[in-house]
């Protein structure tokens, strides 16, 4: 059986960052898959958080708009349905290549997001105590 492979390719532009780690795009909300990243609002423990998620989402927005290729892909395709895989908050789960790098993978590396681990959650605040 031959798997389907999609990918949208977009314009940087046309990308909508919310946050460290979610952005809308056509409609639809998206999730970058796999990583923790620092959280901004309501949902932050303290105000290091926010700033960190502040400076994230600043750092992904001019990324993509200083990309040559913007790739957003779905995250996984476990059934090869072609249907994008879903967080809780029902939120399509997504892989951005920006030039052909893997944005979690990036921001992962630069310590601006944590691998995801659903044990344990990320502590953003741990060095502003």
């Amino acid at each position: 059986m031959v798997g389907i492979v999609f990918a949208l390719l977009v314009m940087g532009s046309d990308l909508n960052v919310i946050d460290a780690d979610s952005f809308t795009f056509r409609g639809h909300y998206y999730r970058l898959y796999n990583i923790d990243a620092p959280q901004g609002g309501q949902t932050a423990r303290c105000n290091s958080e926010i700033a960190q998620s502040q400076d994230t989402a600043a750092y992904v927005r001019a990324r993509i708009a200083s990309a040559g290729a913007v790739d957003v892909r779905p995250a996984f395709d476990p059934r090869g349905s072609g249907i994008w895989p879903h967080d809780r908050a029902r939120a399509r789960l997504a892989r951005i290549y920006v030039d052909g790098q893997d944005l979690s993978e990036i921001l992962i590396a630069e310590g601006r997001a944590a691998q995801m681990d659903i044990r344990t959650e990320h502590d953003w605040c741990r060095n502003s105590r």
